[in-house]
């Protein structure tokens, strides 16, 4: 540690700072130099780390109060990330949790949105990471750090699924066969009043088909011959609303 400064009020003399291995300031008042017997001691939690650079608490008792303590150790471990964050998956308008572990004194987290070290959005300072509601793909990655050092993580991306709107404004359409295999057929009356779009995604919310449909079709073929067994999501768009149905190929 290093004098940060040293006062005297008028009332009595203030010692140096002293600052604790888990952060904390403290600074000693003592009353005068005949009275050594009473005093006022201030703990300040700070982000902060080191030793006192003396010992203390008050003038008077201790001689070498201007002198670095010998006998002064600073405990203190770099942090480090033993877990690292995942990668999750959530319904749009959800809110994701995402965790991390890491290992060192006293570390502090600062979570940030977008790439490992872009530190231009901030968001949290919180242990674990509870994101807003989401409603496309979001990537977040964390710093860990305190005056030892710092860890940085690897990217979290949270992938939003899409889900149809109320059946109200839904338009109304047929797949099938379903289960499929190679290829599957989208039928609707929508079709021929209006042109339409088909989107097909997987559970991690990746687009993996999209296709135009014009304006008075009411079938349309999709081909799905390069897609491995699974459930996914067959999604329609039109002018007045959109609708989602599952889709299993095997």
């Amino acid at each position: 540690g290093s004098v940060i400064w040293v006062a005297d009020d008028g009332d009595g003399d203030l010692s140096s700072p002293a600052v604790s291995p888990d952060g904390t300031l403290y600074v000693c008042e003592g009353q005068g130099l005949d009275n050594v017997t009473y005093g006022v001691l201030w703990a300040i939690t700070t982000r902060s780390m080191g030793l006192a650079d003396c010992q203390w608490p008050a003038f008077g008792q201790n001689n070498a109060r201007s002198q670095i303590d010998p006998n002064a150790r600073l405990v203190c471990e770099a942090p480090e990330i033993t877990v690292q964050p995942h990668d999750t998956t959530i319904t749009e308008g959800e809110q994701a949790t995402i965790h991390v572990t890491a290992t060192g004194t006293a570390p502090l987290y600062v979570w940030y949105q977008g790439e490992p070290g872009d530190m231009t959005n901030p968001v949290d300072t919180a242990i674990v990471l509870v994101t807003p509601p989401l409603t496309q793909e979001t990537s977040y990655w964390v710093m860990v750090s305190n005056a030892c050092g710092e860890a940085q993580s690897e990217k979290a991306t949270v992938t939003v699924v899409p889900v149809s709107v109320p059946e109200i404004e839904a338009p109304k359409f047929e797949i099938y066969p379903n289960p499929a295999h190679a290829v599957f057929k989208v039928q609707s009356v929508v079709f021929s009043q209006q042109k339409a779009v088909v989107e097909l995604f997987d559970l991690n919310g990746r687009k993996l088909i999209e296709k135009t449909i014009p304006k008075g079709n009411e079938e349309i073929t999709m081909d799905i011959s390069n897609l491995q067994s699974g459930l996914y999501l067959c999604r329609i768009i039109t002018e007045k609303g959109s609708g989602t149905k599952k889709l299993i190929i095997r």
